[in-house]
């Protein structure tokens, strides 16, 4: 073959996917956050506070507005404790999460490389695979999208599985065995489509021939291990996504069948395109159709009746990797194209496997020519790519392009209208809000938009009736009820603005937003001298246990500024329970001690904060203060 003279070694291999990588996704470093990536990471307290306990017994949208009871849950603690370490050193800078992405997508690469290599012994279109997966534009859905991470974790430890496993078998050294478990385990603990790693297994021991009896023990573990997952799953965090074949229709496989067609020229063709040529046109989507049966029946012919390996193993890669989708007949409609790309990026590895096949052929039998498709076919992948990363700079260009291809995306034009909201372009917005009223007459969350741009515009009655209906239509969200208790407070209705927080809290008693209103409304309390009212809503957030530090920072304000320092120096020190590191709760207890005239304790603090925060000019000039109050006293 090709490259099987060319000695290239792992980590040269892996610095080249990285290099390629990082030039495809360079651009998108500097993205911001956009849809998930605010409810698993800037609004996830677990995740800013490291509550390893809870990452591990919550699923990853516990804390989501909308009533869970009537969504599959998703248990992917990995996923919640990559972005807890990631949180440590980038805090809410997208930078950093962005080139992690831009590393696992390496690895993956990588990855891909090194399992069809050790399976087929081929270098070029094990190499070639790697490169292919490099630059898929349909990549950028899970690379670019920090919320992604899931199905790059998912890939990283079932690649991994499967490489150690082939290694074992190839080695027969059992201790790698245990690792391809212990992957399988981490893969699981990522995201649930994991649970099809064992068909991956069962594939590569045939490639592998081993015999019946061998296959059978060594496949064991895993069925049994994704049984127990199933199992534990429906009795503690229940998804129907878990029962794709519990009642299997001929309508789930017609979709399933659909499906492989469509992504495949997905895979091919960019999306906007895709949609262009194939979904508005009466005669080309027939003929594109009758093509992907054709090249399918073609390939299927190649790997039962030639028994080409990579081929089949490209093939039913490809048919495992969309498995999923049979279930997620109404997710996909309901998301629309773009949000459910990311479900195609294992399956993914088979289409490039089957391409790195061809193109490793057509680099053998006619090397110049082959070399010219190579760049050109990597050249059209790589500008598609790039291309498409600058969809996800904010969430206005991305939703904007969710709308390109999926015009009636309610999701999208709602989340567009909270984009614009943010930017405070409110006519944008309530354009957007209205078209969704249009196509969903009550949704809830449009109100509330309307509601929250009402506010902003000091039309108070007319948003606490919107934020009302948007109450009754969801009245198992808290959202609406918080933004009425700020109506509320701005009427100067603070008994109505504590019970509507109280109301919101009963639904989501770990509601930042709400305790964070709630600790301002203390304050006001305090100023009025309504200190019962005060120490009723103190007594209501302790209740709750709740892990914002901001909120008992807050409160030790309300308290200080009340002259009531016991109090306050309460709340600093439970914030700083909270969070050790805060440098907000250590500079505010300072200055509460050089408040009370204990000099010591506030020079201690505030040194404390600096070594935290060297440049906070603030705290340095109340440690210069409290330092010369000192010197006066010791000087009488």
């Amino acid at each position: 073959m090709y490259l099987t003279k060319i000695k290239i070694n792992n980590p040269v291999i892996f610095a080249c996917f990285f290099v390629i990588c990082f030039c495809l996704y360079f651009n998108a470093l500097n993205n911001d956050f956009i849809l998930d990536d605010h409810f698993l990471i800037t609004g996830n307290t677990y995740v800013k506070n490291f509550e390893i306990g809870r990452i591990f017994s919550t699923d990853v949208f516990h804390f989501h507005p909308e009533d869970l009871e009537d969504i599959s849950k998703y248990y992917r603690p990995l996923q919640l404790m990559s972005y807890s370490f990631e949180y440590l050193f980038w805090k809410l800078n997208p930078f950093g999460y962005r080139l992690d992405n831009i590393i696992l997508q390496s690895l993956n690469s990588f990855l891909v490389f090194l399992v069809i290599y050790l399976l087929f012994k081929n270098k070029t279109v094990a190499l070639l695979s790697g490169i292919f997966f490099c630059v898929l534009p349909l990549q950028v859905s899970v690379v670019a999208f920090i919320s992604g991470r899931s199905n790059l974790l998912e890939t990283l430890f079932m690649l991994s599985s499967l490489a150690v496993f082939i290694s074992c078998v190839i080695r027969e050294e059992n201790r790698y065995y245990y690792i391809s478990v212990l992957f399988y385990i981490a893969a699981l603990l990522t995201r649930e489509g994991a649970l099809l790693l064992p068909a991956y297994i069962f594939i590569c021991a045939l490639f592998l021939r081993l015999g019946r009896k061998k296959i059978a023990i060594t496949l064991a573990p895993y069925v049994i291990i994704g049984l127990a997952y199933i199992i534990l799953r429906n009795i503690f965090m229940p998804s129907d996504k878990l029962g794709a074949l519990n009642s299997l229709s001929f309508q789930d496989i017609a979709v399933y069948l659909s499906y492989l067609h469509n992504y495949l020229w997905q895979l091919i063709l960019p999306l906007s395109l895709k949609i262009g040529l194939l979904d508005n046109n009466w005669f080309l989507k027939p003929v594109f159709y009758f093509c992907s049966f054709l090249i399918l029946a073609y390939l299927l012919f190649e790997a039962v009746f030639r028994r080409n390996k990579i081929i089949a193993f490209g093939l039913i890669a490809y048919f495992i990797g969309l498995l999923p989708v049979i279930k997620l007949r109404d997710i996909l409609i309901y998301f629309g194209p773009v949000l459910c790309e990311h479900y195609v990026y294992n399956a993914s590895i088979g289409f490039c496997a089957i391409l790195a096949y061809y193109m490793a052929a057509l680099l053998d039998n006619y090397n110049r020519l082959g070399k010219a498709i190579f760049i050109a076919i990597v050249l059209y992948f790589s500008f598609l790519t790039i291309i498409t990363t600058f969809n996800y700079q904010n969430e206005v260009t991305f939703y904007k392009y969710v709308l390109s291809v999926d015009k009636d995306n309610t999701i999208a034009h709602l989340n567009l209208g909270n984009a614009y909201y943010v930017n405070k372009d409110y006519k944008q917005a309530i354009n957007e809000a209205e078209r969704v009223l249009r196509l969903e007459p009550y949704a809830w969350d449009a109100y509330l938009l309307l509601g929250n741009i009402s506010r902003e515009n000091n039309e108070l009655k007319k948003a606490e009736e919107l934020y009302r209906k948007a109450a009754f239509l969801n009245p198992k969200q808290e959202i609406a009820l918080n933004n009425l208790g700020l109506i509320y407070k701005e009427e100067g209705k603070y008994a109505d603005s504590l019970a509507a927080f109280n109301k919101a809290l009963a639904i989501n008693p770990e509601s930042s937003a709400v305790l964070r209103n709630m600790a301002e409304l203390a304050g006001l309390f305090i100023k009025n001298n309504k200190y019962d009212m005060a120490i009723q809503v103190c007594e209501k957030i302790f209740s709750v246990t709740p892990y914002d530090a901001v909120v008992f920072i807050s409160m030790g304000i309300n308290w200080a500024e009340g002259g009531y320092f016991k109090e306050a120096e309460l709340f600093f020190k439970e914030a700083l329970r909270i969070d050790p590191s805060n440098p907000d709760a250590i500079r505010n207890l300072g200055a509460l001690y050089g408040n009370m005239g204990k000099f010591d304790e506030a020079i201690r603090y505030f040194e404390m904060a600096l070594k935290i925060n060297p440049r906070d000019q603030l705290t340095k000039e109340f440690l210069d203060n409290s330092i010369k109050f000192k010197n006066r006293e010791l000087n009488k």
